[in-house]
């Protein structure tokens, strides 16, 4: 399976704005007299808008259209001044990114944050690389789950949509993708879990970049090559070898290889994984 480009979520997948979002969301709170949130328990009020946000951090008897209006102006206000105070690229990024460039592979960013910050916070910390097309909420233009948006992406660089790649860290960003018919791959190192990802249509699951593209790859190859070409040999010239170290070579085997079977649901590719997995198990049935 081939893909032609990569459209990533913002918060929660290439930035990690989640204490810059608390700060902005508890001060609006706190000027107004309403209990504060621990910074863990935004992570299940982001994603969907800066509207829908302080409508979720709000107490439900305080909820009116009025003031949910108010405290969303207040919060943009305080967040283009304190945006980023502690906001960076997630470790493992910059890589990724690199590796995408180096392939050649059209970016793109699809946020539900409003898009005077979605391309504000990529041009001053991801201006390294080349996104093709930022996209955040604007007016008039539906936002996130629905595909109005990846779509737009999609007719904008010329590439079919089943040629995306959808990187997300939420239910929306699952729904999103699965919608406009792109590739959905979950990423657990943002706001939300894996078992949201999976019963909203991730296709992909990822614990960290540095898997998506070639490590996890290059360390099941090395070791495959070796246990199906090099270590016979050496045993077939000497069986003494063979025969003293035998049991503990199954052992740490067995350990290694129980590991890279976890490790092959990381493999971007799905064809592959589940080439590798074959493999793999046929290897495990004759120890």
């Amino acid at each position: 399976m081939r893909f032609r480009a990569v459209c990533f979520d913002l918060d929660g997948t290439l930035l990690d704005t989640l204490d810059d979002l608390a700060y902005c969301t508890n001060k609006i709170l706190s000027e107004r007299g309403y209990p504060i949130h621990h910074v863990d328990a935004l992570r299940y009020f982001i994603g969907d808008g800066a509207k829908m946000l302080v409508t979720r951090v709000l107490p439900k008897k305080a909820r009116n259209e009025t003031l949910i209006e108010e405290c969303r102006k207040d919060f943009e206000t305080i967040y283009r001044e304190c945006w980023s105070r502690q906001t960076v690229p997630y470790q493992g990024i910059p890589e990724l990114l690199n590796a995408l460039t180096k392939r050649k592979l059209k970016l793109a960013v699809l946020s539900n944050k409003p898009q005077e910050f979605t391309v504000l916070t990529v041009n001053h910390l991801l201006q390294n690389w080349n996104f093709d097309v930022i996209l955040g909420q604007r007016e008039g233009v539906p936002k996130k789950p629905e595909p109005a948006g990846m779509l737009e992406i999609c007719q904008q660089l010329r590439v079919s949509s089943e040629d995306f790649l959808y990187l997300g860290d939420t239910a929306t960003d699952m729904k999103t993708a699965v919608a406009a018919g792109c590739y959905p791959v979950g990423v657990l190192w943002g706001f939300r879990t894996e078992k949201e990802l999976k019963d909203n249509g991730a296709q992909a699951i990822i614990k960290n970049p540095l898997v998506m593209f070639g490590f996890t790859f290059c360390l099941l190859l090395i070791y495959l090559l070796v246990y199906t070409f090099v270590r016979p040999k050496l045993f077939k010239t000497n069986k003494a070898i063979e025969s003293s170290i035998t049991g503990i070579t199954k052992a740490v085997d067995l350990l290694i290889l129980s590991f890279m079977a976890e490790a092959i649901e990381e493999v971007e590719e799905p064809i592959l994984a589940e080439a590798l997995l074959q493999y793999l198990t046929s290897v495990l049935a004759t120890r």
